[in-house]
């Protein structure tokens, strides 16, 4: 997303403790970003889950995690990032 914002400070903190190589794509806000993920223009995305819960509810795209230390109700089936 928007360079240093928290999102995207804590996505390189991940690069870097997971030793992966990801190339940061600044977007100005969600709605210019879903768009290009839907379609395949950029692989991932790290965002507020309200952002991207319908085009994942509608088999669009394929949340992997959610931040926090409980699963969330909107996405039970999704597994939470985070120890706690």
């Amino acid at each position: 997303m928007v360079n240093g914002t928290v999102i995207q400070l804590n996505v390189e903190a991940l690069k870097a403790q997971a030793g992966l190589d990801m190339t940061h794509a600044p977007y100005k806000d969600s709605a210019l970003a879903l768009p290009d993920l839907v379609s395949g223009k950029v692989h991932v995305l790290f965002d507020v889950m309200v952002a991207g819960l319908q085009p994942v509810k509608d088999g669009k795209l394929n949340a992997l995690a959610v931040g926090g230390t409980k699963r969330s109700t909107l996405l039970p089936d999704v597994p939470h990032g985070c120890r706690g």
